[in-house]
């Protein structure tokens, strides 16, 4: 879908530009890891490839965190997508999210249960991260 969607902006002469979420970041190494808005693969960046011929740009101080959300754009290279010219939309707007993806991977899909025509629902309260999942009816 991710590959559609990026053809279609490619025709109407839009850039590939995303919003994301920081998950993971290293400020040593200038990388980052980024949970993209179109729920698809995850984004990289790395300052050093992103800057390259930008000498003036290469030694900024790399200060984005975990939960700061970014704009950027994409760059999809055979099966890794990677993120390029990243831009501050908020910073710590998000600053659970890591731990919440990280909670979600971690649970078992919730079993089956005859229940009629109800549909269960595992919920997470969205400002406390460290909630326990409840069952909504």
């Amino acid at each position: 879908m991710a590959r559609f969607s990026r053809k279609i902006s490619s025709w109407l002469g839009k850039d590939d530009v995303m919003n994301g979420v920081i998950i993971w970041s290293e400020h040593v190494s200038k990388r980052a890891i980024i949970w993209c808005e179109d729920h698809g693969r995850l984004a990289f960046f790395k300052a050093e490839e992103t800057l390259q011929g930008e000498s003036s740009r290469k030694n900024q101080v790399f200060a984005y965190e975990s939960g700061d959300m970014v704009s950027f754009t994409v760059d999809e290279q055979a099966d890794l997508r990677l993120a390029r010219d990243l831009q501050w939309v908020s910073r710590q707007k998000y600053p659970h999210l890591a731990e919440q993806l990280k909670a979600g991977s971690s649970s078992v899909a919730a079993v089956a249960r005859p229940s009629g025509n109800i549909v269960q629902f595992r919920c997470v309260e969205p400002t406390d991260p460290g909630a326990e999942a409840y069952e909504v009816a």
